[in-house]
């Protein structure tokens, strides 16, 4: 989950929604699951948080703002999806 420095979720997915199947795992069994997407976000502070759970919701790890990053940009942009306007006049 991608989330704003308030808190606000941004962007999530997970293997579930991407329909990856992993099938069973035993204890020690490593895992390494990538995900790619366009991330297109306004310039400010976001943090990800990362977990891992069975199908039935069972949860191995859950780690809450693992990672904090900041997106720049040299245009300030409003919000927190960058849509990337150009404006014309006729």
């Amino acid at each position: 989950m991608i989330r704003t420095r308030i808190g606000l979720n941004v962007y999530g997915t997970n293997t579930e929604l991407e329909k990856l199947k992993l099938g069973p795992c035993a204890a020690g069994d490593l895992r390494e699951i990538s995900f790619a997407f366009r991330c297109e976000l306004c310039p400010e502070n976001y943090t990800l948080t990362v977990a891992s759970h069975d199908p039935d919701g069972l949860w191995h790890d859950w780690v809450e703002d693992a990672v904090s990053f900041a997106v720049v940009d040299d245009r300030y942009t409003a919000g927190v999806a960058n849509l990337r306007a150009t404006a014309t006049a006729r």
